[in-house]
C-alpha cells in the first residue's frame, strides 16, 4: 500500500489506488464514482450512522413527550413550552452548525463524531437533575450545540463512502435512523415517565448514547476525502467559508432545496412537538399512551418511509436526478394532507391512522432533500454545507415550528379552547409542506445544470 495512505491510521485508501513500488498507471475513476462497487462495509457505515441519528433523535425529541408533565410542575405556559421545546435548542443548534460543519471539513470525522454522541448523550442524563426551568433550559441549550455536529459529520462520511448516483439512498438510509430514535424514545419515554417520574426518562434516554458511541470509534473508519472524484487534486484540500457561501449561491437549485427542506423541516417539527400533547388534550389518551402511540407512528412508520423513499429516489434519479425533488415536493402535499386530517378526525384511531400517512410520507423526503444536498458541492465544502442546512433547519424548522405553534395555541384559545392546539397544528402543517413543495419543485427545474458544475 503507499506510504501516503498506510500511514494514516484509520484511513481508507481510495478506490484504485497503487501499491506501493509498482509501475502500473491506474485510470481515473469515473466521475462520481459511477462504476465503484458498493461493498458490504460501505452499507454497514450507512447503518451505524443511521444509530447514530436514532440517538441525536431520542435526545432532540425526549422532551415532546413530557412536556404536559413539565408544564405542570414549573406552570409553564405553551409559549414557555415551545421554546424549551424547540427555540432553546435551535438557536444553540444554529450557532454551532457552521463551525461544526468547517470541522468536518477539516478534522478526522470519526473521531469528532464520537465525541459528540458521547457528550449530548450524557447532557442529556443531566435532564434528571434539573429542578429549575432555567436548568432545562440550559441542558438542552447544551444538548443543541452538540448534536450540531451531527448531520454534517455523517452526510460528509456518507459522501466519501458511496459514489454520487447512490448518496440519496445511503441519505435515506441515514435519515431513518430518526424513524427508530422516535420509536424507542418516544415510547421508552412515556412508560418510564408514567413508571417513577419525567425525570428517570432522560436518564433512560440518554445513555445508549454512550455505547453508539464506543460504536462508532472501534469500527468506523475514516475515508479520504474526495475519494469519488476525478479531478480533486487540481483544486485545494479545504475551502473556505466565504468560497463555500459563494458557491452556495452559485448553485441556484441548491439554494432552493436549502429552502424547501427548511420549510419540510418546520412542518416536521412544528407537527412532531405537539403531537403526544394533542392526542393528550383532544383524544383523551394517557401520556404512556401518546408517548406509545407516537412512538410507533414515528418509528415504524417513518422509518419504512424513509427506506422506502431511499428506494424511490434511487431508482428515480438513475435515469433523471430532476426526479428525486420532484418525488420529494409530492410526498410533502401528501403530508400536508395528513396533517389536515389528523388534526381534525374526531376518531382517535382515524386520527392516528391520519398521523401514520403524515409520517410516512414526510420521512420519504429524507433521501432527496438531504442526499441530493450535500451532492451538490464538491467534497470539501461539504461539510459546511450541511452545516449551513442544518442552521437553517434548525432556525426555521425545529426553532419556529414548536413556538410558532405554541403561540399560536396561546392567541387561539380564549376563542377556541382546547381546539386551539389542533387549529394551530393545522395551519403549520398547510403552509410549511405546500410551500416546501413548490421550492422543492423549482429545485427540480435546475439540478441537472448544477450538479454538472461539480467535479466530485
Amino acid at each position: 500500500m503507499d506510504k501516503a495512505w498506510s500511514s494514516t491510521p484509520g484511513v481508507v485508501p481510495p478506490s484504485g489506488a497503487i501499491p506501493h513500488g509498482s509501475a502500473e498507471k491506474v485510470a481515473p475513476a469515473p466521475l462520481g464514482g459511477e462504476g465503484h462497487t458498493v461493498s458490504g462495509y460501505d452499507w454497514y457505515v450507512c447503518g451505524l450512522l443511521a444509530a447514530t441519528y436514532a440517538v441525536h433523535t431520542m435526545d432532540r425529541g425526549v422532551f415532546t413527550v413530557l412536556l404536559q408533565p413539565i408544564k405542570h410542575e414549573f406552570g409553564l405556559s405553551d409559549t414557555q413550552l415551545g421554546f424549551l421545546a424547540g427555540m432553546a435548542f435551535a438557536l444553540a443548534y444554529a450557532i454551532a452548525a457552521v463551525p461544526m460543519g468547517m470541522l468536518a471539513d477539516r478534522v478526522n470525522r470519526r473521531n469528532l463524531l464520537a465525541f459528540l454522541i458521547a457528550a449530548w448523550s450524557l447532557l442529556t442524563t443531566l435532564g434528571s437533575l434539573a429542578h429549575t426551568f432555567i436548568a432545562l433550559v440550559l441542558i438542552r441549550i447544551g444538548v443543541g450545540l452538540a448534536e450540531a455536529g451531527g448531520q454534517p459529520l455523517a452526510l460528509s462520511l456518507i459522501g466519501d463512502y458511496l459514489p454520487k448516483p447512490r448518496r440519496a439512498a445511503a441519505a435515506g438510509i441515514f435519515m431513518s435512523g430518526t424513524g427508530v430514535g422516535s420509536l424507542i424514545g418516544l415510547a421508552t419515554t412515556g412508560a418510564v415517565a408514567a413508571a417513577w417520574g419525567w425525570r428517570a426518562a432522560f436518564l433512560v434516554v440518554g445513555l445508549p448514547g454512550v455505547l453508539v458511541a464506543l460504536l462508532v470509534m472501534l469500527t468506523l473508519r475514516e475515508p479520504p476525502r474526495g475519494r469519488f472524484g476525478a479531478n480533486t487534486r487540481s483544486h485545494p484540500a479545504k475551502a473556505g467559508l466565504g468560497e463555500t457561501i459563494r458557491f452556495i449561491g452559485s448553485q441556484r437549485a441548491l439554494v432552493l432545496m436549502l429552502a424547501g427542506t427548511a420549510l419540510v423541516v418546520l412542518g416536521n417539527s412544528g407537527v412532531a412537538i405537539w403531537a403526544p400533547t394533542f392526542l393528550v388534550r383532544t383524544h383523551g389518551l394517557s401520556l404512556a399512551q401518546a408517548g406509545l402511540a407516537m412512538g410507533l407512528v414515528s418509528g415504524i412508520t417513518a422509518f419504512g418511509g424513509s427506506l422506502a423513499g431511499a428506494w424511490a429516489v434511487d431508482r428515480l434519479g438513475r435515469g433523471n436526478i430532476a426526479r428525486q425533488p420532484r418525488f420529494a415536493a409530492a410526498v410533502s402535499v401528501v403530508s400536508a394532507v395528513g396533517v389536515v386530517l389528523a388534526t381534525n378526525l374526531a376518531s382517535t384511531p382515524a386520527s392516528i391512522a391520519a398521523f401514520m400517512l403524515w409520517a410516512f410520507s414526510f420521512a420519504a423526503a429524507h433521501g432527496a432533500c438531504f442526499g441530493l444536498t450535500a451532492t451538490l458541492v464538491p467534497a470539501r465544502m461539504r461539510g459546511v454545507t450541511v452545516g449551513i442546512m442544518a442552521l437553517l433547519n434548525n432556525l426555521v424548522g425545529y426553532g419556529l415550528g414548536p413556538q410558532v405553534g405554541g403561540i399560536a395555541s396561546d392567541l387561539l384559545r380564549p376563542a377556541f379552547g382546547n381546539g386551539s392546539l389542533p387549529l394551530a397544528m393545522t395551519g403549520i402543517g398547510l403552509v410549511s409542506y405546500l410551500l416546501g413543495a413548490v421550492f422543492l419543485f423549482l429545485a427540480s427545474r435546475r439540478v441537472r445544470a448544477d450538479l454538472a458544475r461539480v467535479e466530485d
